[in-house]
């Protein structure tokens, strides 16, 4: 589940946990970051304008996965949408159909 999202003039960080107090094994932990595999962010200012914020890093955790983005906060984004994958291991055709897929998370 997502945890948290860090924005600040540098980065955009957003942290995903694993379902507290279960013990989950590391095969299990595979297969979560397989589904959860943040793409980009979507900025949106006031004007209207989209920015994709492109992944800079992403690190497992004891407790889940931690991603790292670019950031436009000096242009006062209105709003943030994370776009994680539809279909882990699936092979589209075309981006369009790979786009339909995708899942969004309203951060901001």
């Amino acid at each position: 589940m997502l945890s948290e999202a860090e924005v600040s003039p540098l980065v955009t960080r957003v942290r995903f946990i694993y379902e507290p107090n279960q013990k989950i094994d590391y095969k299990t932990k595979l297969s979560v970051s397989d589904v959860v595999n943040p793409i980009e962010i979507v900025s949106t200012t006031k004007d209207g304008q989209k920015t994709k914020l492109s992944g800079v890093s992403g690190n497992g955790t004891e407790d889940g996965m931690i991603y790292s983005f670019s950031s436009n906060l000096l242009d006062d984004p209105q709003s943030l949408v994370l776009k994680l994958r539809g279909e882990p291991g699936k092979v589209y055709d075309d981006l369009q159909e790979a786009e339909k897929h995708m899942l969004e998370l309203k951060i901001k």
